[in-house]
């Protein structure tokens, strides 16, 4: 059944050269469970994972091996939880393992979960990835919110004790609410089989669409309270899945060092063939360093890594780390600002540096071109943002228009996912303007938020002039 509202053909920037990777139907005719499908079927020798591995070796895998372990998952899941045919209401699976803590943005996975999260697509659950940041009062919030019915957690014992006192939370402060069920959340080896092993087809696990229905929560960031769940569709994530179409560089066939996934850019290697690299899946995840993770990065050969500022700062002050950034594609960055200083020390050493700016409802993609110019950012073509003047109605004269940086946010105070609220003065909150530059003396600003179907955030428009 095809969506009611099929997207327009997106621009064909992406798979112009490869002999590995057609890609799929992106007009909301598949949700993404069915373009797994259709991989399986038509994309055998296209790679979507690498990662190294203890002895040095690097490990490849192919998409019919990647789907048929979400087959696996879910066939696996689906027997776990009791499913029935036919259902009017989908069940909700929260995911709480300790990759999310890796996660830049809380809504992250690792190798494994990226595994459970497709596999629970695939068999039709509502996926809710939680962040074991949060303090167990706020997983407690959130599993009754949401009503999640089943809770996967991570073998750490960390991760036991997390749940144990989240559901004991639960129990007492929300009687009402049905306790979820809980279990671990399955190996790479579970769903990884041996070429021998691998049996399983598409109509083991009969795929129900459901049309506009949600698929996935994630979680805003909890700036006024604990954090709040949104949900994405089927029909928003095909969107989403169309954002490289955008873009300025054709990413298939790319290897994309993450090694704290974000949901956006595991859409990305659905849709436009970006191959994913990360740590050597475990049942306790590698915890990522500035070392560990360059390493990874080069033993496979990683195009774009994708890391936190720190870790950009710590390379600096490496000189072959620097050297061989610089014959990589680029270094996309995330999760807070990075220093000026490192950034444009590491561009005069030729190393691209990306900023990603990422909210729920947009993300901008990588410029064909960058220079020291890397703090700014265009909004792409596939959104249309509205600015909502807030504040003494004072502005400043544009000098690069379609340029912006991140300033801050335009709450005054902000909640942490653990209940704590720090205290700001007037000028120590993170409230921050959006300034247009003038060529000449004339500074004035003009405080503006976005519109209150995008989360508040402050931009900053082309360069500024301090005259």
């Amino acid at each position: 059944m095809a969506h009611p509202h099929p997207l327009p053909p997106a621009p064909q920037t992406q798979a112009l050269s490869s002999s590995t990777f057609k890609p799929p139907p992106l007009d909301g005719s598949l949700s993404i469970g069915q373009i797994y499908d259709w991989h399986f079927q038509n994309t055998p020798n296209h790679r979507l994972f690498l990662f190294s591995q203890d002895d040095g070796k690097t490990r490849t895998i192919y998409w019919p091996e990647a789907v048929h372990a979400i087959y696996i998952g879910a066939k696996i899941l689906r027997d776990r939880f009791g499913w029935i045919a036919g259902r009017t209401e989908t069940p909700i699976v929260g995911i709480l393992t300790a990759s999310e803590r890796r996660s830049i943005s809380n809504r992250g996975l690792d190798a494994i979960p990226y595994g459970i999260l497709m596999s629970c697509f695939r068999a039709n659950y509502i996926v809710f990835p939680i962040s074991p940041r949060n303090s167990p009062s706020a997983i407690a919030h959130l599993i009754n919110k949401v009503g999640v019915n089943h809770l996967l957690i991570g073998h750490e014992a960390s991760m036991q004790d997390l749940a144990h006192d989240s559901l004991d939370i639960l129990t007492s402060k929300y009687p009402l609410m049905t306790t979820p069920d809980v279990s671990y959340v399955l190996l790479f080896e579970d769903l990884f089989l041996s070429a021998s092993e691998r049996n399983m087809t598409p109509d083991a696990v009969p795929y129900e669409y459901k049309g506009a229905d949600a698929i996935v929560g994630v979680l805003h960031s909890g700036s006024t309270a604990f954090p709040k769940p949104i949900y994405w569709s089927n029909h928003r994530i095909i969107q989403a899945c169309t954002i490289p179409y955008f873009g300025e560089r054709d990413l298939t066939n790319q290897v994309l060092s993450l090694h704290s996934m974000g949901l956006l850019q595991t859409w990305w290697s659905v849709s436009c063939g970006l191959v994913l690299s990360g740590f050597e899946p475990k049942a306790v995840p590698t915890i990522p360093t500035p070392e560990n993770l360059f390493h990874a990065a080069k033993a496979t050969t990683s195009a774009i890594i994708f890391c936190v500022p720190s870790f950009i700062e710590a390379w600096s002050r490496q000189p072959e780390y620097v050297k061989w950034l610089a014959t990589r594609g680029g270094v996309l960055y995330g999760g807070g600002p990075l220093n000026k200083i490192v950034g444009d020390y590491m561009t005069s050493q030729g190393v691209s540096i990306f900023i990603l700016y990422r909210s729920s409802e947009m993300s901008p993609i990588l410029p064909a071109n960058v220079g020291y110019d890397w703090e700014y950012f265009k909004f792409p073509d596939l959104i249309t943002p509205e600015m909502v003047p807030h504040g003494d109605n004072t502005f400043e004269l544009v000098m690069v228009p379609g340029y912006w940086k991140i300033l801050g946010r335009t709450d005054d105070q902000i909640m942490h996912n653990t209940g704590e609220k720090p205290g700001f003065g007037p000028s120590e909150g993170p409230s921050l303007y959006y300034q247009q530059p003038s060529p000449l003396s004339f500074k004035k600003a003009r405080r503006l938020r976005c519109s209150e179907s995008l989360p508040s955030r402050d931009f900053s428009r082309g360069t500024t002039d301090s005259g």
